[in-house]
């Protein structure tokens, strides 16, 4: 064998070593790069949407949630308001026909809104405010249905009560669009429209 032809044997050799140890070296790098993205990333709960859309006998005929979008098991989810547009939000003329035909009772874990026909929409306490019994506010939020403003905030209903106090009162708020806020979903009623003797819902 002459000295050129051992040359290129060892080269080879090397070259493959070389080749394969760049490849190890590649992969486990990238599986721990990975590893640790996935850790410092939160994991998207489960949400649950099985509530039912209730008759609250307003004239516009909205039908609203009985309760919030909810963690799979668990309390009300939070979103902000980009990823709550994707649903329908209430919008302010709706939250005011609401409190105007039905009535608010403020309970221990919330507010209640209860229709003359007898159905009940049932809102936890979403955040609350006072360091003791006697001066806690708590509070019923929920993303609302706006354009978003120059400051990039959003609007919110908010329903507020103290603690010993039944009648809580109504204020629209805003926040922070990236902030998360519950989500309470309202379905409104099609139209029927007629076109030449066919009747279609829009």
């Amino acid at each position: 064998m002459t000295i050129t032809e051992i040359a290129e044997k060892y080269a080879n050799r090397n070259s493959e070593q070389d080749l394969k140890a760049a490849i190890i070296e590649a992969y486990v790098e990238g599986h721990n790069n990975g590893y640790y993205q996935a850790m410092a990333l939160p994991k998207r709960p489960k949400v649950r949407i099985d509530f039912n859309f209730l008759d609250m006998g307003l004239p516009s005929g909205t039908q609203w949630a009985s309760c919030f979008i909810r963690f799979d098991l668990g309390g009300p989810y939070k979103m902000n308001y980009k990823e709550a547009q994707r649903y329908q939000l209430p919008t302010k003329e709706q939250c005011e026909e609401l409190f105007r035909h039905c009535k608010l009772t403020a309970y221990k874990y919330g507010v209640k809104i209860k229709a003359e026909n007898g159905n009940e929409i049932d809102l936890e306490t979403t955040a609350a405010e006072g360091s003791t019994d006697k001066d806690l506010i708590c509070s019923v939020q929920f993303w609302m249905d706006c354009e978003i403003d120059s400051e990039q905030k959003a609007s919110f209903q908010n329903i507020s009560f103290k603690r010993n106090e039944l009648l809580p009162s109504t204020s629209v708020e805003s926040q922070l669009a990236w902030h998360d806020q519950t989500v309470l979903l309202v379905k409104t009623p099609k139209t029927k429209v007629n076109f030449y003797g066919y009747e279609f819902e829009v």
